[in-house]
């Protein structure tokens, strides 16, 4: 009888720790996603911002990453957004060479198009500091969903 009670006891005590360690794993998780969203979606900021008045470029993609966890999302009319980083290279209107990483959000569809050497249209301005967004006038980012959300 005195070992069935121990027994109960200690399988209730790992089923919470489980319970504990599963809960702050998935916040964890959470909270990352909810991270690397607000940081690429800043970028889509900042495309608002300088589309009328920046100074357009064309970089060249240098490489292309995904975040560790591959975050995807819907955004704008594409359910299929996913979080990606790309160093790029550029010279901007004054001559001065940049290297940067932009992070961004692109259709899954879409991610071929960004690999390591090809042309990516940007806009961007250099005061008070550097700032540059992809140029979504001139590149296609998303392929918007034909299904109303």
């Amino acid at each position: 009888m005195q070992i069935m009670r121990w027994l109960e006891i200690a399988v209730a005590v790992v089923g919470v720790a489980v319970l504990l360690v599963s809960t702050l794993g998935s916040s964890r998780v959470f909270r990352a996603g909810s991270t690397t969203k607000a940081v690429h979606v800043r970028e889509e900021e900042e495309w608002e911002a300088l589309r009328h008045d920046g100074a357009r470029a064309v970089a060249e993609i240098l490489a292309l990453a995904r975040p560790g966890f591959r975050l995807v999302t819907w955004r704008g009319d594409s359910p299929n957004m996913a979080a990606a980083e790309m160093l790029i290279a550029f010279t901007d209107s004054d001559g001065e060479n940049h290297r940067v990483t932009l992070r961004t959000f692109i259709d899954q569809e879409l991610l071929a198009n960004f690999s390591g050497g090809r042309p990516l249209p940007i806009v961007y301005a250099k005061s008070p500091t550097l700032r540059i967004a992809v140029d979504r006038d001139r590149v296609q980012l998303e392929i918007r969903s034909t299904i109303d959300a």
